[in-house]
């Protein structure tokens, strides 16, 4: 089997300038280079840059790449927020956590068994994942931690309660099988129930009684013909 490799950047939050795209398309003579996308094509040779310099310089937001011996990533530069303070907890050798002013670059990684590959597509499916990690939901990061260093015994824990589609995407690629998936959605905290004041009723008994007694006083004060 010959080697075959496919990178494609994507620029998500605005189109490039032409600047960038002129220095996207000197990086190799087989490049397509659109004003929001960048794809290469390898049968022989290797990209000539780092990719993460061109999530974090190159004006792009997303990175897809596979090989035919099995290789896959998938970066993603986001916002700096204080909901990504928590992310660096699941570096690992699935996940890469990179810091820099005004941004955080995250890439997945995985290797499978060599195949075959068309993966002019399959960037499209996974780009949601971007969006769920600058809302805080680090799914995917966890289904890539575990895919790394999978215990025969153990699944992965998500606390949710159901797969986006982009995160069932990514168990494909990351050879996970959807038993393996433990879903957990947290519960959501129970109403305060309103205290009510209630004036306790009087027993039965006492309550007959004061009535009976009334009654005899009634019978007494009342003059007699």
């Amino acid at each position: 089997m010959s080697s075959y490799e496919y990178h494609e950047f994507r620029a998500l939050d605005r189109p490039l300038t032409k600047a960038q795209r002129d220095a996207a398309r000197a990086l190799s003579s087989r490049s397509v280079v659109t004003s929001h996308s960048a794809a290469y094509n390898y049968s022989y040779g290797s990209f000539p840059a780092r990719p993460v310099d061109l999530l974090t310089k190159g004006g792009f937001d997303a990175w897809y790449y596979r090989a035919s011996w099995g290789s896959w990533a998938l970066g993603l530069r986001l916002p700096s927020s204080p909901r990504l303070r928590a992310i660096s907890r699941y570096a690992s050798d699935g996940v890469e956590v990179t810091r820099t002013k005004g941004s955080v670059v995250v890439v997945l990684r995985h290797e499978a068994e060599p195949e075959w590959i068309d993966a002019s597509d399959e960037i499209d499916e996974l780009l949601p994942l971007r969006d769920e990690l600058i809302e805080g939901d680090f799914s995917a990061l966890a289904l890539a931690s575990f895919a790394s260093d999978r215990d025969d015994d153990a699944g992965v824990t998500l606390a949710r309660s159901r797969l986006t589609d982009a995160q069932e995407a990514l168990l494909g690629h990351l050879d996970i099988e959807r038993g393996e998936v433990v879903l957990a959605a947290p519960r959501a905290p129970r109403a305060a129930s309103a205290t009510r004041s209630k004036t306790p009723k009087a027993r039965s008994g006492v309550g007959a009684e004061v009535t009976a007694m009334f009654a005899r006083l009634e019978g007494a004060l009342t003059p007699r013909r």
